[in-house]
């Protein structure tokens, strides 16, 4: 299988970034909540950092940093769709993170994963990449 391409994002990829979430959410049981998706309507206004990765026109898969405050970023909206877990991709998305994250002198980065009886659980994370990470809140319960 060829492997998805990696990029900034940019306006071109506004729809397929909202998609990719809306669509992995759901996998999960999920709806769209105003609150805490409010950054989809403009993604680059929350994140300073945001990286897609593309099949083609599509989105497949995603992760974004918010600014550092007192050294510490945010890792947010990691995402694959379902046909393109397991093969490394996400590992790639979270290093290009990292190394960013790294290089711009930030030394923590703060990440709340979504607890649910359905949501497996990650095979890569901060931590197991090396990196110290904070955890925000011990888990966000996402309502439907």
């Amino acid at each position: 299988m060829q492997m998805p391409d990696f990029k900034t994002y940019s306006d071109e990829d506004h729809d397929g970034f909202v998609n990719l979430v809306n669509d992995v959410h759901a996998e999960f049981g999920y709806s769209y909540d105003p609150v805490l998706d409010a950054d989809l309507a403009d993604p680059p206004a929350f994140y300073r950092h945001i990286w897609v990765a593309r099949m083609g026109a599509s989105v497949v898969g995603s992760v974004a940093l918010t600014s550092a405050k007192d050294g510490v970023t945010m890792l947010k909206r990691m995402y694959l769709r379902p046909e393109f877990r397991g093969q490394g991709l996400g590992r790639n998305l979270l290093r290009t993170a990292i190394e960013t994250a790294v290089r711009e002198g930030w030394k923590k980065s703060s990440w709340t994963p979504v607890c649910t009886s359905r949501t497996p659980s990650a095979s890569m994370s901060p931590e197991a990449s090396g990196w110290t990470a904070e955890m925000e809140r011990p888990c966000t319960t996402r309502k439907n």
